[in-house]
């Protein structure tokens, strides 16, 4: 059928990628072209890195078919805060909240908190990024190695969000985690993010894992791949 509108995330869940000036200019051409609606979820917008910038969807002035959607569940571990905005043409966004409204109820009491400490503490939430960039790319690090050395996958450099990729060479996908599985680590299958959600393919041929630890779980999940004897969660 006819498509009316697409959600585009950056940065990119899976892989980390980091769209460039070019890139958006592209989606903002098409949406003019065509009246194409675009919503871009930014909640890794504050996880960019290796001398990547965020480009905003706003380059260009406010549009009636460009939405920008961002928050801090990521960023500040406020999953279930229910906290973020929305920002785009004032008569979009009516119709996202007379949408939105029946359906999630936000906690206001978070809401307050949040905006005080933005009001009053900007600084610390620009070192808090800074210093939770530098664990995320560090992590990678660590835990990219491990991965290569057990299984021989090949890495996807991320410049963004709290995830990397690797190229594998099992038969599926669900192989793949398998063997992370025996080596006692969790990692995502990458057919649950390409192909038909329905019927999704048994090989995308890419697995994903997980950065946002601390530094000592990273560290005890390279010695698990290594092949020392411990049992984790996800990476």
């Amino acid at each position: 059928g006819e498509v009316h509108g697409v959600i585009v995330t950056n940065p990119l869940n899976p892989s980390g990628h980091v769209y460039t000036r070019e890139e958006v200019e592209m989606l903002l051409d098409l949406s003019d072209k065509t009246g194409l609606f675009i919503i871009f979820d930014e909640c890794y917008l504050d996880m960019v890195f290796n001398g990547k910038s965020h480009v905003s969807p706003l380059i260009r002035g406010i549009n009636k078919n460009v939405v920008a959607c961002r928050g801090f569940s990521k960023c500040m571990g406020a999953q279930s805060w229910r906290c973020g905005y929305a920002i785009g043409d004032p008569e979009t966004l009516k119709g996202m909240m007379q949408m939105m409204d029946p359906m999630f109820i936000c906690v206001n009491w978070a809401q307050h908190a949040l905006g005080e400490y933005f009001r009053d503490h900007v600084d610390d939430f620009q070192a808090h990024c800074k210093s939770l960039n530098t664990l995320l790319q560090e992590n990678w690090v660590i835990l990219r190695d491990a991965f290569e050395r057990r299984f021989g996958w090949k890495a996807l450099e991320p410049n963004g969000t709290m995830y990397g990729m690797f190229r594998h060479s099992e038969e599926t996908d669900i192989k793949a985690c398998e063997l992370a599985l025996k080596a006692g680590v969790g990692i995502c299958p990458g057919n649950v993010f390409y192909g038909d959600v329905a019927n999704p393919p048994k090989r995308c041929g890419w697995v994903r894992i997980h950065c946002g630890v601390s530094r000592e779980k990273a560290l005890a999940i390279a010695r698990a791949l290594d092949g020392v004897n411990e049992q984790l969660g996800g990476a």
